[in-house]
């Protein structure tokens, strides 16, 4: 192997292996850069068959076995698992291998390459475990959270579950109807709240109080929080808004006055 492709495979951020594709599928290659980027020594890996599963975490390695297959079905494969490092840690790596077959189409060797994806894992899995949080919160609120489109037919776009809670109704009922909120706000009530609306587009926020029907039947008033959305362009895009149930507050309110 020539010095310029020894240096160029040393400092690839990818380790690059081969192994035979029959028998004990004994290694082959394996690139200087392990030492980098897990730690050991190219001669681990060559001496070793078990090299490779032994590293593999546990709970990865029947998935990745599974997995493996693929190449003599496909002739490639592409996989995501913790592997052992030389420190003791576990590292994310990617694995990309390739089969090679002899002009009789029979397998002989697998060629791949490892990448460390710990830090793009990581990421991942933070972005996961603040979109579960975010999840538990929306569900756990006292007011519904939702979005429509700021023109056209005003179409749904979002609606937190807990709308089954507060109002009774499954999320597929308000994202399935671009009248489902009109349908449902009081008659007496929709003339006054659908004029405000014009408000909203101008100063981009707007708070409105009505009776709104829940799905048992009964009407229960709600504090409507709205705000507009706008693209670069100044352009309204969405609305993004809350319903809260205020029902005993109105009903004091109108005892008092009584």
């Amino acid at each position: 192997m020539s010095d310029r492709l020894t240096h160029i495979l040393s400092s690839s951020p990818a380790v690059l292996f081969s192994f035979e594709a029959t028998g004990d599928y004994a290694p082959t290659f394996i690139s200087d850069n392990i030492r980098n980027l897990l730690g050991y020594e190219p001669v681990e890996y060559l001496k070793d068959p078990d090299f490779w599963r032994r590293r593999v975490h546990p709970d990865d390695a029947e998935r990745i076995e599974a997995e493996f297959a693929h190449v003599f079905d496909n002739g490639h494969s592409s996989q995501e698992y913790r592997f052992l490092h030389k420190d003791g840690g576990y590292r994310w790596v990617r694995d990309e291998q390739h089969l090679i077959r002899d002009q009789n189409e029979n397998p002989i060797e697998v060629v791949g390459s490892w990448s460390d994806v710990t830090a793009h894992k990581q990421v991942e899995e933070a972005l996961v475990a603040t979109q579960e949080r975010i999840t538990r919160l929306v569900v756990s609120s006292p007011a519904v959270l939702y979005s429509f489109e700021a023109g056209g037919d005003y179409s749904p776009t979002f609606i937190s579950d807990n709308i089954k809670d507060l109002f009774g109704y499954e999320p597929s009922e308000y994202m399935e109807n671009a009248d489902f909120w009109r349908g449902s706000v009081h008659r007496d009530d929709l003339e006054r709240v659908e004029s405000e609306f014009s408000r909203l587009l101008r100063v981009g926020y707007l708070t409105l109080e009505y009776r709104f029907l829940h799905k048992d039947g009964t009407f229960r008033w709600v504090s409507d929080e709205q705000h507009l959305i706008r693209s670069k362009t100044g352009e309204p895009v969405e609305v993004v808004g809350s319903w809260s149930d205020i029902s005993v507050r109105k009903r004091l309110e109108q005892e008092t006055e009584a």
